[in-house]
């Protein structure tokens, strides 16, 4: 069914390059020079064209949606489509057997977008809907019952992915994850749970030191037709990213090379100071309104004035619109900002909400202390706090901090786990791109138009 529903993408796609000759030549929207030119020579390239861009939404793994219908998916849609219109562009220049009206292929190009974005969400409904019948699920079992199993367990949930869902478990000790999953029997009788429960994929959460146990459940899979997903908890214990390599021709696995370091990393910094400065420039005047009425609501200045830990460990001073009382932390010290947070004025429970307190940070990045995209700052008392106590907490601060980032436009807010905050983080870090980049920045304002918080 699934298959059949993204085949469907090339359909779309040629309806849609159909329509755009429609649109250009017999609405009367456009003029014509001399003759309406024949439709024939267009199908022939249209039903070559569909194939094509399918063929890119597939090698580019946006011919599914697996989960939520979300501006990332519509953006890295949207980025399929563009490839393959230059593609597309660059082998036109090589053939001169007819001459196709470049009106046209604008149209097609904007028609077969949003006709594919339409499609899309209508597929992804489809599948919602039959995945609450249990068709198209995939039906997945934990091995293990430790730690590493109810983390892969709540990421699992937290992400709401209606098409994967864990049955239940198999343990190693009885009674580990009772009222979490269902236990479906010990470790030993693996083989036969998986046929009895009729499952799709195996996930092995096992910790490092069970290599041999995790080898030896491998080799029994293996004469399944079960999937295999090994959640590695080998990784939480070394540092940031893992590139397979050489060294002087010896096979090699190279730490700590990060994908924002280098000329991408300069572009990034490049893109950050004339965004920061176009932005500035266009939202002063509301910048200088909300100056004004801070001011004008409670005693104070407009600018709160903090000090936080960025690039390299270094302290910075952030700016906010102040959103609390003018001696907040005059008896307590620094202490988190909570949900209904009695110190916040009334104003400043509008700015925070929608995030608007946070748009003087431009200045931070326009000075180079910050990022667009990064991860969240915080002060020099919480970071000495988490550094020895959470792995790996100094990694954020291999890249400059943001005013947004991946765990916030992920939920991850307020008063939420600092070690969540710090995984996603470090992910961030580890995978980032200016594509990744792009898609936070949008995800943002979604989050903070329809989605507000209120920390």
């Amino acid at each position: 069914m699934r298959t059949g529903l993204d085949l469907a993408d090339s359909i779309v796609i040629f309806a849609s390059l159909v329509l755009a000759y429609w649109v250009r030549f017999h609405t009367g929207w456009f003029p014509i020079e001399r003759f309406i030119p024949p439709i024939y020579p267009y199908l022939q390239t249209f039903a070559l064209v569909s194939l094509f861009w399918t063929g890119i939404l597939a090698c580019t793994d946006t011919l599914s949606v697996d989960r939520n219908f979300t501006v990332g998916h519509l953006f890295a849609l949207f980025r399929s489509v563009f490839i393959g219109a230059g593609l597309g562009m660059m082998a036109a220049f090589f053939y001169r057997g007819f001459s196709y009206s470049r009106l046209t292929v604008g149209i097609g190009l904007m028609l077969t977008m949003l006709c594919l974005a339409v499609w899309h969400y209508v597929k992804w409904r489809v599948m919602r809907a039959l995945s609450t019948k249990g068709l198209g699920v995939v039906r997945a079992l934990i091995v293990g019952d430790g730690r590493l199993a109810r983390e892969c367990l709540e990421q699992i949930r937290r992400s709401e992915e209606p098409f994967f869902r864990v049955v239940g478990y198999c343990q190693r000790r009885e009674g580990a994850l009772d009222g979490v999953l269902p236990d479906l029997g010990p470790r030993e009788k693996l083989l036969d749970v998986v046929r009895d429960q009729r499952l799709d994929h195996v996930l092995i959460a096992l910790p490092s030191a069970a290599s041999e146990e995790i080898l030896g459940i491998i080799q029994e899979l293996d004469a399944t037709s079960v999937g295999v997903t090994l959640i590695p908890d080998l990784f939480a214990l070394i540092a940031t990213s893992v590139q397979p390599g050489e060294l002087m021709g010896i096979p090699a696995i190279h730490l700590n090379r990060l994908p924002i370091h280098g000329i991408g990393g300069q572009i990034k910094h490049f893109l950050d100071f004339w965004v920061a400065l176009f932005a500035l420039i266009l939202l002063s005047p509301i910048l200088l309104l909300v100056a004004i009425w801070i001011r004008r609501d409670s005693p104070g200045p407009a600018l709160y004035v903090q000090e936080r830990i960025g690039l390299d460990g270094r302290t910075f001073r952030m700016l906010k619109f102040r959103s609390m009382r003018q001696d907040a932390e005059a008896q307590t010290g620094p202490v988190w900002a909570s949900e209904n947070d009695p110190r916040r004025t009334r104003l400043g429970t509008f700015l925070r909400k929608y995030s608007i307190d946070e748009l003087p940070q431009l200045v931070n990045v326009l000075k180079g202390e910050m990022s667009l995209v990064g991860p969240r700052p915080e002060r020099p008392a919480f970071v000495e706090q988490f550094k020895l106590s959470i792995p790996r907490y100094m990694g954020r601060h291999k890249v400059r901090s943001g005013i947004t980032g991946w765990a916030q436009i992920s939920g991850l807010r307020g008063r939420s786990p600092i070690e969540e905050r710090t995984r996603y983080d470090i992910w961030y870090i580890e995978n980032w791109s200016l594509w990744l980049d792009f898609e936070i920045v949008l995800k943002t304002f979604h989050v903070c138009f329809f989605r507000p918080t209120g920390y």
